[in-house]
């Protein structure tokens, strides 16, 4: 009959070797998480700085690497862009079916397909507009909400005020060119050019502010 000292001892042989394989285990996991294959699908260099960003395949997941440093690993990676500044990195990203974008490490839901090149960044750096293509309609979507939808947006119209208080675009409602400002139309015009000399007043600092308090109009004019 063995002593109960000789069974502690027993005991305790037997929870430090069930602990060493554990920890062996999660040593070989993690060891071969780190050997994943690794093949560099995109590279993209920053316009105006030595920034270099790449999207990576490691595995069955994708990441964005930025002058050697790894970002999240999402299911499917997209449209990587570096902003005009080139110190600003945006790009698309799959998880669990939903799609996101990524601007600077911070997530932003999307619903729509992203208008390449209509990403626009405030002059603060704290908020984020682009356009979406959804289920046949155009939509700015400004930090993360989705605004009404259009016939066609002008991406290159799409834009911050000074003060990034406000944002506005042109859309094309019907016939004619509506002039947006804060998810709301403020005048319906009939010529493009208008319509940017309109949204331009609409988005000064001087007239923001009142804009907000005036109805909609239509403006008609001759081509």
């Amino acid at each position: 009959m063995m002593r109960p000292t000789t069974l502690a001892r027993l005991a305790l042989v037997f929870t430090v070797a069930v602990f060493s394989l554990q920890a062996c285990d999660r040593f070989i996991a993690g060891d071969q998480e780190k050997r994943l294959p690794e093949k560099v699908l995109k590279v993209v260099q920053a316009p105006k700085s030595k920034k270099r960003a790449e999207i990576v395949q490691r595995g069955p997941r994708q990441l964005v690497r930025v002058d050697g440093i790894a970002g999240p690993e999402y299911d499917e990676i997209a449209g990587l862009t570096f902003m005009v500044d080139g110190h600003h990195l945006a790009y698309e990203a799959k998880r669990e079916g939903k799609w996101l974008l990524v601007l600077d490490g911070k997530e932003w839901p999307l619903e729509a397909e992203v208008v390449h090149g209509s990403i626009k960044v405030s002059p603060d750096y704290r908020r984020l507009a682009l356009v979406g293509y959804y289920r046949g309609k155009w939509q700015a979507m400004v930090d993360g909400r989705p605004g009404p939808p259009f016939d066609f947006i002008w991406k290159e119209t799409l834009g911050f005020s000074p003060d990034s208080k406000h944002v506005g675009y042109l859309a094309l409602e019907g016939s004619r060119v509506a002039v947006v400002v804060d998810g709301r139309v403020r005048r319906r015009l009939e010529v493009l050019k208008q319509g940017k000399e309109a949204l331009s007043d609409l988005l000064t600092p001087q007239t923001t502010a009142t804009s907000e308090k005036g109805s909609n109009s239509e403006e008609k004019a001759n081509p």
